[in-house]
């Protein structure tokens, strides 16, 4: 993506992450000359349309672009708060799997962000004609994702399908981070509910004041992506029993039963962290399908890579390929 910042940069400390955001005199459109095309989604704090670059443009690439309204101070601007995090988060974490090539500006009316557009959409238009292939790469894409915010102690507090987007290539891009936070020790008493409904973990619904884990809370969406990934469901009930209906699916291989059980328990002292499933992905070569181990420890980072050998020896080079009758899954359920 061409940057396009010609104007001094405002820099903006948003929790110990410093966001670079352009000041643009004018309506960006105007300015640049882009072109409002379709509207690609929305949410509480803007929408993302579709923007066609002026025909003599030395790039032609059609661009993702966010924006978020300037409201009136009474709003406590919530709206500039969430802008920043969004931007300084995704200027901070470099990931092949995480939204990147950025760029920011605060124009007269409105807070931008300007992002590459993924033609291929989002993992929900994906989820009905989803293979058992892809289902495995994108779970270990996902994880590694989020292994990483992790590691860095960041946590989405958003992980759905609507927010991962489809590459060229097929590959998964994490996305949306307006509600991504710093987390400054393992669990926090202060947390302010947010997330989507079906994705959000139990706990937050407990009254304020008790200590939660916003890692585990990230695990419990991933959870919930993996369920919908093998169900190929677009859409949930609220107050489904994921466990229930995963129970009444003999035909799942154990492998997932044994994933998403684990990513989904209520307790959130036995919820899996991500290094656990990290480890379990990557000690697990049945799980991966035509993926060897060692390609799997090189995706999700080289951190893991000794405690792979270790634990799988000379699997570590040869490639484990299952029977699809081994693999099936259950069919599509009503969406």
């Amino acid at each position: 993506m061409e940057k396009r910042g010609d104007s001094t940069p405002q820099q903006s400390v948003v929790m110990s992450l410093g966001a670079v955001v352009y000041s643009c005199p004018q309506d960006f459109f105007t300015r640049y000359g882009y072109t409002r095309d379709s509207v690609l989604g929305k949410g509480m704090m803007g929408q993302v349309v579709l923007a066609k670059p002026p025909a003599g443009a030395s790039s032609q690439q059609l661009e993702a672009v966010k924006t978020f309204s300037k409201k009136s101070q009474d709003d406590g601007g919530e709206n500039r708060k969430y802008f920043l995090q969004e931007v300084a988060t995704l200027q901070h974490v470099k990931h092949k799997h995480i939204m990147g090539n950025i760029e920011a500006m605060e124009c007269p009316n409105e807070y931008v962000l300007c992002m590459p557009y993924y033609k291929k959409g989002n993992l929900k238009s994906h989820l009905p004609t989803l293979t058992i292939e892809l289902t495995d790469k994108y779970l270990i894409q996902l994880t590694s994702a989020v292994h990483h915010l992790h590691k860095r102690h960041i946590v989405h507090r958003d992980i759905k399908p609507q927010n991962v987007l489809i590459s060229d290539d097929d590959d998964v891009i994490l996305s949306d981070f307006g509600l991504a936070c710093v987390v400054v020790s393992d669990s926090s008493s202060c947390v302010k509910k947010c997330g989507t409904r079906g994705y959000m973990a139990p706990e937050l619904e407990e009254p304020k004041g008790k200590s939660i884990n916003l890692y585990k809370c990230d695990m419990y969406s991933l959870g919930v992506v993996l369920w919908n990934m093998i169900f190929r469901r677009t859409k949930t009930p609220d107050g489904l029993d994921y466990l229930a209906c995963l129970r009444l699916q003999p035909h799942i291989p154990e492998c997932y039963k044994t994933l998403i059980e684990n990513l989904l328990c209520e307790d959130t002292d036995l919820r899996w962290d991500c290094h656990k499933l990290v480890s379990t992905l990557c000690a697990w070569p049945s799980m991966v399908g035509m993926l060897d181990v060692l390609s799997i420890a090189l995706i999700l980072e080289v951190d893991v890579l000794f405690d792979v050998l270790a634990q799988c020896e000379y699997r570590v080079y040869k490639t484990i390929v299952l029977c699809v009758s081994d693999r099936s899954r259950p069919s599509a359920m009503t969406q």
